[in-house]
């Protein structure tokens, strides 16, 4: 017990201690400019005129495209700090368009490159030029990743991965003007604790290739409507969360509860979430955006849209096996389809998504020779002001098929569904745009109904709260407290803290 104590004194010590950091950054009076004072700045007498080494209409529509589109899952102060030459620009805003669930044009491409490049970029002899040099700055070939070595520990009973492992997404990509091509593969928190040598600890995330439709079809890139289409593996388009799954993106230790199947307590209890992510599987993929009042003086509402077939989630006559689910070859005779739609702006946007089909079309056993299906649904919703606040809701609920008793024939099997329901409430904030630190908070809470239930525990809520700390303009530093309710037991205090790098 003493030692707990001292654990907690030491925690919240350090929370102290970020607070008073945060304070002292605001009364600072030599803290380096945000983006706007950067872009006021490189247009000031007595600098060099950075924006108008660039075509000045081209920065503009650069400028409203990544306020637009970038910030979604960058903040922006991250993104303008770095420095780059022109050609690293371009590579690093080309391969953020070819993700899945980006809302990036290739006809934005260009000018995002020179807005940022404008603002960051090293002034050296006009090499900055024009467009024709962007062009010429361009670069098929790209190697991506990010390195987020993580801690978790809990004074409670079944904390799942109670130790440190390593985080890692690895990658390359090829893109050409029409056809492109990326391969990404991730470790995992399987395959280590008691899981040791059950698992690959070594999982391939994507391996696809995409075909951009629109440009085959017109010969150009457009920034009102594009289309393309995706076939091999991929990270399937199923909630807000589904793009924001690499760790170098997402801001808490852990990922949401009911996309979280690695970082849990009491997991033989609690059962398995609503969707582990990431939620990678073979199939096609159809993607689209159509961009709507961008020359009417309002700010630009795009639609974007993706529609799937993919093999599915497999299992036996006891449910869905989220495990051999991972496998690369389908154990399925019929695919599964799905979809999700999204529609807002820079500040807000809501989203809904869809996937249904059938995991278990080869019963083991003459007793129950029916099929068994699930569908899985939920809708999303984000906002943000400035780089000051950010919210995030998702709900997702999934129905599955579930056999109570087996019997044998003439005598029917006695079948019921279970639903399996989540929701997060995900918050962060920040007292200035150009502060390196950050507050988030966010509630959790899943539910399972089904009857009768072999599992001890239907109903979890966890709520985190921590402390982010941008070390670097491409690194971060996070300490996540998680406080476990599980209906009918004592609440599990759980510490973590993860540092995330990219490149």
């Amino acid at each position: 017990m003493v030692a707990s104590r001292a654990h907690v004194v030491v925690i919240w010590s350090l929370l102290a201690v970020g607070v008073v950091s945060v304070a002292a950054g605001l009364l600072a009076q030599d803290t380096p400019p945000n983006a706007a004072e950067r872009e006021s700045h490189a247009t000031t007498a007595g600098d060099v005129p950075k924006m108008q080494q660039f075509d000045p209409e081209l920065v503009a529509k650069g400028k409203s495209a990544f306020e637009a589109k970038c910030t979604t899952c960058h903040d922006a102060d991250r993104s303008l700090c770095k420095q780059k030459q022109l050609g690293g620009w371009k590579t690093c805003v080309r391969r953020m368009a070819a993700k899945d669930g980006a809302e990036i044009a290739p006809s934005d491409v260009d000018g995002i490159t020179a807005y940022i490049a404008s603002i960051c970029s090293p002034v050296n002899s006009g090499d900055n030029a024009d467009l024709k040099t962007i062009d010429e700055a361009d670069s098929n070939f790209a190697v991506f990743g990010t390195i987020s070595p993580v801690w978790r520990g809990g004074s409670g009973p079944g904390v799942q991965y109670n130790q440190f492992f390593p985080e890692m997404f690895l990658g390359a990509e090829w893109k050409g003007k029409v056809v492109s091509a990326r391969v990404t593969a991730c470790t995992a928190c399987h395959g280590v604790g008691e899981d040791t040598g059950y698992l690959s600890r070594v999982e391939l995330v994507e391996a696809a290739v995409k075909l951009d439709i629109a440009t085959l079809l017109t010969g150009t890139c457009s920034r009102e409507l594009q289309m393309s289409l995706d076939a091999g593996r991929f990270i399937v388009p199923f909630g807000a969360f589904s793009a924001q799954v690499n760790p170098g993106v997402y801001r808490t230790v852990s990922k949401p509860l009911m996309f979280n199947m690695g970082q849990r307590v009491i997991e033989g209890d609690i059962g398995d979430p609503v969707l582990p992510m990431p939620f990678s599987d073979e199939g096609a993929s159809l993607n689209g955006s159509m961009t709507m009042f961008s020359d009417g003086g309002l700010d630009p509402i795009t639609l974007n849209y993706n529609g799937y077939v993919v093999n599915g989630l497999k299992g036996a006559s006891d449910g869905i096996n989220f495990d051999a689910s991972r496998d690369i070859v389908s154990q399925n005779n019929s695919p599964s389809v799905g979809g999700r739609v999204t529609i807002g702006n820079r500040w807000a946007r809501i989203g809904s998504s869809v996937i249904g089909g059938r995991f278990n079309d080869k019963p083991s056993s003459d007793d129950y020779p029916g099929r068994q299906n699930y569908l899985i649904y939920g809708f999303d919703a984000t906002a943000r002001y400035e780089n000051l606040l950010r919210f995030q809701f998702e709900y997702a609920q999934r129905n599955t098929d579930y056999l109570v008793t087996a019997a044998a024939p003439p005598v029917a099997a006695i079948t019921s569904v279970e639903k399996v329901c989540g929701y997060y409430f995900e918050a962060e904030g920040r007292l200035r745009n150009d502060s390196k630190f950050s507050v988030v908070g966010r509630w959790d809470h899943m539910n399972r109904n089904v009857a009768p239930s072999a599992l001890n525990i239907t109903e979890v809520q966890r709520f985190t709260y921590g402390l982010n700390y941008a070390v670097t303009s491409n690194s971060l530093f996070m300490f996540n407290h998680e406080i476990w309710r599980p209906i009918g037991q004592k609440h599990i205090d759980v510490f973590g803290a993860r540092y995330a790098v990219t490149f």
